[in-house]
């Protein structure tokens, strides 16, 4: 392994959008530089990235945006994706529904004007949308049959899965007896030797 990495993943001091990255690396043990920055120093560096938004990778020169396509080159490279094109497709499918799940919970949490617009909204993200949007996870993973949310290996959608289920765990009372099928991907992707000391390593962060 080279002494200096040949990624470079730079995101917020937060989990947020860089965490399906960082289980990636973490878990296939790929060496990267996990550069964080404050929110007060994003306005100055904001104008020199591609296109103003966060994480990026750099790699080999080059400057890589969205945190689902960085993730799905990271995981069709070693294994963790299908065996063709349209596997790959399907994987990368679930891995955007949870994406858009994220763009919801912050859109609720973070981007509302004043603090009842926010509760408002959460209230609504909680009660509705996410109720609705993780059962279609649950009948995806029970369809499935395999004991993952696709295919009869893990994948990085199950990553990407338990990211989102442990969001609703932490905000669904009950959600690991409402959603057995999500709750048996989360058991098995926090007990991953490599996740689960990342888990215990990384920095602690508001989210």
């Amino acid at each position: 392994m080279s002494s200096s990495p040949e990624y470079k993943l730079i995101y917020f001091h937060a989990r947020g959008r860089a965490e399906l990255i960082r289980f990636l690396f973490e878990h296939l043990e790929i060496q990267y530089e996990d550069q964080r920055m404050t929110f007060e120093e994003w306005p100055s560096i904001k104008p020199d990235t591609p296109f103003g938004i966060l994480p990026i990778l750099e790699v080999h020169g080059k400057q890589l945006t969205s945190s689902i396509g960085i993730a799905r080159m990271i995981a069709e490279e070693n294994g963790l994706s299908g065996s063709n094109l349209l596997e790959n497709t399907e994987v990368f499918g679930i891995v955007s529904a949870a994406e858009d799940a994220w763009c919801n919970i912050y859109t609720a949490r973070y981007k509302q004007k004043d603090k009842d617009s926010t509760d408002l909204k959460v209230k609504e993200l909680h009660e509705d949308y996410l109720p609705e949007h993780i059962e279609r996870f649950e009948k995806r993973a029970a369809a499935n049959g395999a004991g993952w949310i696709w295919g009869d290996k893990m994948t990085y959608a199950d990553f990407a899965t338990y990211l989102l289920f442990q969001y609703v765990c932490e905000n669904t009372e009950g959600a690991k007896d409402k959603y057995p099928k999500l709750a048996k991907i989360h058991a098995i992707v926090e007990s991953l030797p490599k996740i689960a000391k990342w888990m215990k390593s990384r920095p602690e962060t508001f989210a």
